[in-house]
């Protein structure tokens, strides 16, 4: 979904979202302390702006079974990039999140 809402947004390489500071921005009331956490968060980031591009990351081998908070992360990567994609499109998250549930063929009441 993070993936998608980058798509949604209109993310490109010729249309970049800035990473510096996108966790403050995006996501100002998490606060990311220490290094795994920042580290998780940075990997879901990354991990979804590769599978925009086309790349498919190794999730098992790059965080391994001891990591099984990751998908907290992950769901921080959906807010995070659904919020990037309303700024851009000049709507609001409820309406991105509409979209890229349609977009699954679900459909969100909010």
């Amino acid at each position: 979904m993070a993936a998608d809402a980058l798509r949604l947004g209109g993310f490109s390489a010729a249309e970049p979202l800035e990473y510096d500071g996108l966790r403050e921005k995006y996501l100002p009331e998490i606060e990311f302390r220490g290094r795994v956490s920042h580290r998780n968060s940075q990997y879901v980031l990354y991990a979804a702006a590769a599978l925009r591009g086309g790349v498919l990351p190794d999730v098992y081998a790059d965080a391994g079974w001891w990591q099984a908070e990751l998908w907290q992360y992950a769901l921080y990567a959906v807010v995070a990039y659904a919020r990037a994609a309303a700024e851009r499109r000049g709507e609001s998250t409820a309406d991105v999140a509409r979209a890229l549930a349609a977009a699954r063929g679900e459909s969100v009441t909010a």
